[in-house]
Parts: C-alpha cells; sequence; structure tokens
C-alpha cells in the first residue's frame, strides 16, 4: 500500500505530532518507538515524489535529533542525522534552516571528553569545526537572503565557539543577542562561563609568564 492521498499524510502528520507531545511530557522512549515506526512507514508506503514526504520526513527528522539531545540517546541522533543528509528539503525548508538543524544534529554526536583531553584532541576539532561552519553558514544565508537571523543560530554558534576556546569570537555572539534585549536566558549563563574560562586562561599565562626584568 502506498500513502499518496491527503488523509494519509495527514495520519502520517497526527503520529508526528503525536511523538511531538511525548517528547515535551518527558516520554522519550515512547516517542522514539513511535518515530521509528513512523520512519518505516514512510520510507516504505509513502509516495517519495509528493512535497508532502520531504515535510514529514524533516518534521521526523527534527524529531529523532530533539530525542537524541535531550535523552543522551546517541541512536536517536545517529537515525536524526541520516535523514537531515538523505534529502535536501529545498522543497519545504529555507537553506538557513537546514544548516542549522544540520549543525545540531552533527553536535549531538560528538564525544566531549574533559578539558584537559579536548584541548588537543584532534578528532574533537575536527567536529567542532564542521558544527560551527553548519551554524555560519546558516547565519550567512540569513543576510544574502536578507531575512532575520535566529537568535538561536548566535547562540548556538557561541556555544561551538567556547567549546573550541575560542572565547573572544564566543563573547562577542553573546553580546550580540543580549543586545537584542529577548532575554535569553541560554546567552547570558554561557556568556558568564566564557568570561569565567577566558580570565582562568589569562591567569595561567600571567602566572606561567613573568614579566622581564
Amino acid at each position: 500500500m502506498e500513502y499518496h492521498d491527503k488523509n494519509d499524510f495527514e495520519k502520517i502528520n497526527f503520529q508526528i505530532e503525536s511523538a511531538s507531545r511525548m517528547i515535551d511530557l518527558g516520554n522519550f522512549t515512547k516517542s522514539f518507538e513511535l518515530c521509528l515506526d513512523i520512519h518505516t512507514t514512510l520510507r516504505t508506503t509513502v509516495n517519495k515524489d509528493d512535497i508532502q514526504y520531504s515535510y514529514l520526513l524533516y518534521k521526523l527528522g527534527m524529531l529523532f535529533v530533539d530525542i537524541g539531545h535531550m535523552a543522551s540517546k546517541n541512536e536517536a541522533s545517529y537515525v536524526g542525522l541520516e535523514i537531515m543528509e538523505s534529502d535536501s528539503f529545498e522543497s519545504c525548508l529555507t537553506r538557513n534552516s537546514y544548516y542549522y538543524n544540520l549543525g545540531n544534529a552533527k553536535s549531538n554526536l560528538i564525544q566531549r571528553p574533559s578539558d584537559k583531553q579536548g584541548h588537543n584532541n584532534v578528532k574533537l576539532i575536527k567536529q567542532l569545526s564542521e558544527v560551527s561552519s553548519l551554524f555560519l553558514k546558516a547565519i550567512l544565508t540569513c543576510r544574502v537572503e536578507r531575512t532575520d537571523v535566529q537568535p538561536q543560530y548566535l547562540v548556538n554558534l557561541a556555544n561551538n565557539l567556547k567549546q573550541q576556546y575560542r572565547f573572544s569570537e564566543a563573547l562577542a555572539l553573546y553580546d550580540q543577542v543580549i543586545a537584542m534585549n529577548l532575554d535569553i536566558a541560554q546567552a547570558w549563563v554561557n556568556r558568564s562561563e566564557c568570561l569565567i574560562s577566558l580570565n582562568s586562561i589569562t591567569k595561567m599565562h600571567s602566572v606561567g609568564n613573568p614579566p622581564n626584568k
């Protein structure tokens, strides 16, 4: 049986909305199981040439990404990333949104070691750089398209730069978001953490490199 009727797509969309509500309620296991069932339906019974297919697949991919992030479930993150990389979604999604969500999907799968291990971890540095590049693409695409840059794009880029020890760049982005007066708590909290890290490194260099006499 192939789904191609409007009512069939509405039924699948209703299931996706149900899975989303489960996430809101913290029922990550049930939501993940439902999402897997929906994914099977989309892969095997849906007319993939229909514009509704891309739209539903994108929404489903974002649910997997959310589950992976909120429940620390790598399996969900991998499925979400696979979906995001399987379709351009040009028919239902702006390019800036695509880059942003793909960045989030890849960010969820990064294994972050301790600070001492992370500073010289080549694999980690490459992964963080790739994610930063995607967030930056989202921001630059907004500017090219002359659309407003979403504050969360800036915050996520800043968070990623902070993990790369690029504190000055991260602080500039946090300040840009705070100046919007939108009361985004994440910007304030991460800015404070960034300042603490920057001051700590500055003190270490000051102690380790006394001025010449």
